[in-house]
C-alpha cells in the first residue's frame, strides 16, 4: 500500500518524507504497517465471504484507490490468474509495478 501526500507518491514506510515542515509525523514502524496489512487482509476475507454468499467468483486481483479529501473510492479488479501465472515475480513485485504505474501516470 502507498499514499499520495502533498503531491508526492510514497510507500508506507516513507510517509513522513512527504510531509511539510510542521506537519505531525506518523508512526511508520513495522508493527504499524502490519496493523494496516491486517485490516486489508480482514477486508479481503469479508469480500470473499460476500462472494460466497452471493455465489460470485472472487476477484484474483483487486486494486483500490481511496481519495480521503473527496471520500471517493476507485476500484479495479480482475478474475484472470494474474500472479500464479508468473514463476518469477512475487506479490511484492506486482505491488511495486502498480506503485510505479500510479506514480508515473499521476493517478
Amino acid at each position: 500500500f502507498f499514499y499520495l501526500i502533498n503531491n508526492k507518491y510514497v510507500e508506507c514506510h516513507k510517509v513522513n518524507d512527504a510531509l511539510e515542515n510542521g506537519d505531525e509525523r506518523y508512526d511508520v514502524s513495522i508493527e504499524r504497517q502490519f496493523m494496516v496489512l491486517n485490516i486489508i487482509n480482514d477486508d479481503a476475507e469479508k469480500i470473499e465471504e460476500l462472494c460466497k454468499e452471493y455465489e460470485r467468483d472472487m476477484p484474483t486481483e483487486l486494486k483500490l484507490i481511496y481519495d480521503a479529501k473527496n471520500g471517493s473510492l476507485q476500484a479495479e479488479y480482475k478474475y484472470d490468474l494474474v500472479h500464479t501465472n508468473d514463476d518469477i515475480k512475487t506479490s511484492d513485485d506486482f505491488a511495486d509495478e502498480w506503485f510505479e504505474e500510479i506514480k508515473n501516470n499521476n493517478l
